[in-house]
């Protein structure tokens, strides 16, 4: 009979334990919401001690609690808190031993080169994310101005323009595979479509990365052609739409151009505008000058007419470009 009754003693009441971790849970959820209620912003120790007492402190009882009334520790024998305890400390001593190899990267005499080179390689990895993120955005249609620009009206939520939900609506209709209108930043895209160009985006980082690296150095240019250059931008017609010191007109300020590693547009399949990198070189210089529209600097219009300079004006203006970027 005593034998029934000790086996009985041996449960408790979970229904108890329930509602004081239930409890419990709840001031370790309010504790740290309370702190900047309750403490002033001055009084940052007093903060922290809340946080840290609500939230870690009450965890340990909470994880007392499970150990002992949902593991059973508390009702067997003895031995059976002697071995965790054991276990316990073997496992601080473990993490002593090995402590500063693992949290540390160089000391007396020694250096861990494998975790330094993984942490460095974590960190570029981490960087390279960040700047595929910010390219990825780098077309988004601005905060909106009128109805056929995206609207914000909530958190990450646009109203689509007029145009770019009819495009979903005729991609929706056209086409066999794509049964739902699925679109993203108001271009009509498919999933496909969407990695596709989320993977073009990335590589124009890593482009973009490698061309600024990678940047000749600008050659002190003749003093002759130089004067000849600017000579020949004030009397012609560059002169309306590029300026000379850094300020924006029509089109990019020739001031920091010679080299200048820039996003533009390009023409693509079925003329699709397509974002690409390109370094301001001589070739390039060349190359607006007989093909205009051919590639278009982000941000600028496709307004530059189709105008003839000879050969001897290119380079006394390349010249001139050139010593505005020295």
């Amino acid at each position: 009979m005593a034998g029934h009754q000790d086996e009985h003693g041996h449960h408790p009441s979970y229904l108890k334990v329930y509602f004081i971790l239930l409890f419990l849970f709840i001031i370790s959820v309010l504790g740290p919401e309370m702190a900047s209620v309750v403490f002033t912003e001055d009084q940052v120790l007093a903060k922290k001690l809340l946080v840290l007492s609500t939230a870690f402190g009450i965890a340990l009882v909470k994880a007392y609690y499970v150990i002992a009334y949902f593991m059973h520790l508390k009702f067997e024998k003895k031995i059976v808190n002697y071995m965790l305890m054991t276990t316990v400390v073997f496992m601080f001593l473990f993490f002593s031993g090995v402590a500063a190899d693992v949290m540390k990267h160089e000391g007396h005499n020694w250096r861990n080169m494998a975790a330094t080179a993984e942490v460095e390689r974590a960190l570029s990895a981490i960087e390279a994310r960040k700047s595929a993120t910010t390219a990825s955005y780098a077309n988004l249609v601005p905060v909106p101005a009128g109805f056929g620009s995206w609207e914000k009206v909530g958190h990450d939520k646009y109203r689509v323009p007029m145009d770019s939900a009819m495009n979903a609506v005729v991609k929706m209709s056209n086409s066999k595979n794509n049964p739902g209108a699925v679109f993203f930043r108001g271009t009509g895209e498919t999933p496909a479509e969407k990695s596709a160009r989320k993977a073009h985006e990335a590589k124009l980082v890593v482009d973009y990365e490698r061309l600024t690296s990678d940047a000749p150095a600008i050659d002190t240019p003749d003093s002759a052609l130089v004067a000849s250059g600017k000579a020949y931008f004030e009397k012609s017609q560059c002169v309306t739409c590029h300026s000379n010191d850094g300020s924006r007109l029509v089109g990019p300020s020739f001031k920091g151009l010679a080299n200048r590693v820039f996003y533009g547009h390009v023409d693509g399949e079925k003329k699709k505008k397509v974002l690409t990198v390109r370094r301001a070189d001589f070739a390039y210089f060349n190359e607006s000058i007989e093909n205009p529209a051919k590639v278009l600097v982000k941000g600028y219009p496709n307004q530059m007419p189709n105008i003839t300079v000879s050969p001897d004006d290119r380079k006394a203006l390349w010249a001139y470009i050139q010593s505005l970027s020295l």
